[in-house]
């Protein structure tokens, strides 16, 4: 739906998060601190590549949280060999650790997934071209999840309560977040 749960307004280095989570990365903390809640409860999170690091899947897997989505191919804790192998058209790497499994598929370009709820299982597509096409599962169901954020984002742009020239930078966070409430009074 693009229903927005939680935010945190990043304000650089002195972005309060949770103190729990001070031993990881920023990355890993902002999500762990947005997800808090809901951890132990068994539900299944989509990270873009910017979010999705080993690191953070391990400590998911250890709240009993799963989670799928794109990663950097050189983000520390994957294997080293997993960026520099020069991938053909259709072509796949993966590679395990536990439950944590990280890909790289070849399309048009090289998509890297990382999940703890896939394997490398594929499935049958149709293209928009009339053509049937193999694609790994984990891609599917991420091109199907993804884009809630995006969803929000795009559909708050329709009605904008930001002005372009605002100057007062708490006057820009207020809009903002009336935005997002408006946004979600209207998905409820």
């Amino acid at each position: 739906t693009g229903y927005i749960w939680n935010s945190i307004i990043y304000t650089g280095k002195g972005t309060k998060f949770n103190p729990r989570y001070s031993d990881y990365g920023m990355a890993t903390s902002s999500v762990l601190t947005l997800l808090e809640p809901l951890l132990n409860q068994g539900y299944c999170v989509t990270t873009d590549n910017f979010y999705t690091s080993p690191e953070l899947y391990e400590v998911l897997i250890k709240n009993k949280t799963d989670a799928y989505g794109t990663v950097k191919p050189n983000r520390r804790g994957m294997p080293s060999t997993f960026a520099k192998k020069q991938l053909e058209t259709r072509e796949m790497v993966a590679w395990q650790k536990g439950k944590m499994m990280a890909m790289r598929w070849r399309d048009k370009k090289d998509v890297c997934l990382m999940s703890t709820v896939h394997n490398t299982s594929t499935a049958m597509v149709h293209t928009k071209g009339g053509k049937d096409v193999l694609k790994p599962q984990v891609v599917i169901d991420y091109n199907s999840s993804m884009g809630g954020v995006d969803r929000a984002d795009q559909a708050m742009t329709y009605y904008p309560a930001m002005r372009k020239q605002q100057k007062k930078y708490y006057k820009k966070i207020f809009r903002h977040l009336l935005e997002q409430c408006l946004w979600n009074a209207y998905i409820l």
